[in-house]
């Protein structure tokens, strides 16, 4: 059997064209699960099925309903199938379970491209049968999620770039996002401030059933159900700016990330994690903690943007990487340490690494101190800028400040279950017998490729030499 992919998605993902990169992926089956298209007659009675199924989930003949009525024949030729978190709205977990016993082989997991805690009405009936099923793993987009609820990250990889023609520039600051997640305050706030200073933009508001406010904003456009995603790419592609102000509890990207990105429009945010997004460039993208703070004269300014897209969210990786079935890593903790002082991209090249080893990443960074003693010289860069520089990387999950060089006190305090340094350590007698050290505590020195030509050193003293970390 051929590594396939099953992936079944909610129909508001085929609205955002979310998956088109993948139509024509001879690897993937996409399916979604709504209702059929039958006719306005059967559209009907499958609408009327839906309505009765969401209040009765164990009807007969469900999938004969939906787009996915061929799950179980599809399950016997795939390796693979990836639930999107909207689409278990409909799927019932006893037809995955189904799919198991018709191949026992089959891995099953589930991806989480809304944050947990976001209002979202698509999560209200996910969050209960995440714990329900036996997933094979579950992704989430968001960090913060990943950590607290013991998912795997899994990154970005879930937009397709659309096609979109030049256009002229309609407006400053474009706004698209539902009244809801415990922002409505601060997109009020938002559009008021920016009408004040003078800023031309335009706010599209979905309400969702609500009605809309007695002091609807002026020149603000409200919607009780979702709006075509071609209108708002439209907007997006007219606008300078794109505004995005996040839902309380999510740290992960909106769509308003990916699109300033695919389509080099300026970003103003709320989310302070946006540093950690890939392609992720300050001279494009302003961070807010209160909207007064909003550059105006940044917004109007003609800047000439282009964040180098090449596809980086395009889930054709997310493909590759099921297939490859790469699944947990090798390590549940993994711990490196360094002085990392003037950051390079050995540096680099060595963290991201590690990260790819381990589903949790901590590093420690030597005090000015710790160098001072076992080098006899004291860093360019003071201890404080170092531990910054670490924390802001988005492959490192946490940082410690270390005064000592001894491993078996490190793994006594962080319990790590594998400690990383560069292969040109390996044979080194102290890591000798830092791997004979470690061996009765469960954790294993992984010796990692180390980058050729840089090192902190050679940038000090332009001399051949070895950081001793």
């Amino acid at each position: 059997m051929k590594n396939k992919v099953l992936l079944l998605y909610h129909r508001t993902n085929r609205h955002l064209g979310l998956w088109n990169d993948l139509s024509s992926d001879d690897r993937v089956f996409l399916r979604c699960a709504d209702v059929k298209k039958c006719g306005p007659v059967g559209s009907l009675i499958a609408k009327l099925y839906l309505k009765i199924y969401r209040r009765l989930p164990v009807l007969p003949l469900h999938r004969m309903w939906f787009e996915y009525f061929d799950l179980f024949e599809i399950a016997s030729q795939v390796t693979n199938i990836l639930v999107i978190d909207g689409a278990l709205n409909n799927v019932e977990l006893d037809e995955l379970e189904r799919c198991k016993k018709i191949n026992p082989e089959l891995k099953i997991d589930l991806f989480l491209i809304n944050a947990m805690e976001a209002s979202s009405p698509i999560m209200k009936k996910v969050r209960p049968k995440i714990s329900q099923f036996a997933w094979n793993h579950v992704y989430t987009f968001d960090e913060k999620d990943a950590d607290k609820y013991g998912f795997l990250f899994i990154g970005y990889t879930y937009y397709s770039k659309h096609m979109l023609k030049p256009c002229t520039l309609n407006y400053d600051v474009y706004f698209v996002g539902g009244l809801k997640g415990g922002r409505e305050k601060m997109i009020e706030d938002a559009h008021d401030y920016l009408v004040r200073q003078g800023v031309n933009c335009q706010f599209d508001l979905m309400t969702f059933g609500q009605n809309k406010k007695e002091n609807a904003l002026e020149k603000v456009s409200y919607s009780g159900r979702w709006i075509p995603y071609e209108d708002v790419l439209k907007k997006v592609n007219s606008s300078k700016c794109i505004l995005e102000i996040c839902q309380e509890g999510q740290s992960g990207p909106t769509l308003r990330y990916f699109e300033s990105v695919c389509y080099n429009k300026k970003l103003i945010t709320n989310n302070k994690s946006v540093k950690g997004f890939p392609l992720y460039n300050p001279n494009y993208v302003q961070i807010f903690d209160n909207v007064e703070d909003i550059d105006v004269n940044w917004i109007k300014a003609d800047l000439k943007i282009d964040y180098g897209y090449r596809d980086e969210f395009s889930p054709v990786h997310l493909v590759d990487y099921l297939l490859e079935a790469k699944g947990m890593p090798e390590f549940e903790v993994g711990y490196t340490q360094g002085t990392y002082d003037m950051f390079h991209e050995g540096h680099l090249n060595l963290l991201r690494n590690a990260k790819a080893k381990c589903k949790h990443l901590i590093v420690g960074v030597n005090s000015d101190a710790l160098v001072q003693r076992y080098k006899n010289k004291t860093p360019v860069i003071n201890e404080k800028c170092r531990l910054e520089i670490i924390k802001e990387l988005r492959c490192v999950d946490d940082v410690v400040l270390c005064d000592s060089l001894d491993k078996v006190s490190m793994w006594k305090s962080l319990r790590f279950n594998a400690i990383f340094i560069g292969d040109d350590w390996k044979g080194n007698d102290r890591w000798r017998q830092t791997e004979i050290d470690l061996a009765p505590l469960g954790a294993k020195v992984v010796y990692l490729k180390h980058t050729d030509g840089i090192s902190s050193t050679l940038l000090r003293t332009k001399e051949n030499g070895k950081v001793e970390e």
